[in-house]
């Protein structure tokens, strides 16, 4: 599965927002929907479609016309990854790497030194990324995250 660079933004009922930002805003005109339930969600996808990382979920109701910024809380980090290796794509990344809570995601990272999304995480003291390229060598990250909201780690691969 290579990995796609975008999210998508869900929103109920049946309206789709696609962004390649990792936090966007939502318009939600209750108009047409005189006491809404919104539900909207984001994640990340590889190519062929399966979610990588959580489901960030936001829920509002509301019955008048109103926008919405969809914050992340500072439990939880977006991972993008750069493969700068001349040779070697990546072919999984473990998140949490060594914790309860540890995620493996098996996908490929190409070696164009672009700046890929992978996906929302647990942002847990000792948070390590695993990165195995497509060689079978293996190398540790530990991401500095700030704790704020809308928060994110680069891992950049030499």
């Amino acid at each position: 599965m290579i990995v796609q660079d975008s999210l998508q933004f869900l929103l109920s009922p049946g309206q789709q927002v696609s962004s390649s930002q990792w936090v966007t805003l939502a318009q939600i005109d209750s108009n047409t929907l005189p006491l809404a339930n919104i539900t909207a969600y984001a994640y990340g996808t590889v190519s062929t479609g399966p979610q990588l990382g959580l489901k960030i979920t936001w829920n509002f109701i509301d019955s008048i016309y109103s926008y919405y910024f969809l914050n992340v809380s500072p439990a939880y980090f977006y991972l993008k990854v750069q493969n700068n290796d001349s040779t070697h794509s990546v072919d999984s990344i473990y998140v949490n790497y060594g914790l309860s809570s540890q995620t493996a995601e098996q996908v490929t990272v190409p070696n164009y030194g672009t700046v890929n999304g992978i996906g929302f995480y647990s942002a847990q003291p000792g948070t390590k990324v695993h990165i195995v390229l497509n060689n079978g060598s293996s190398m540790n990250f530990t991401p500095s995250l700030p704790d704020t909201v809308n928060q994110y780690a680069l891992v950049t691969i030499p």
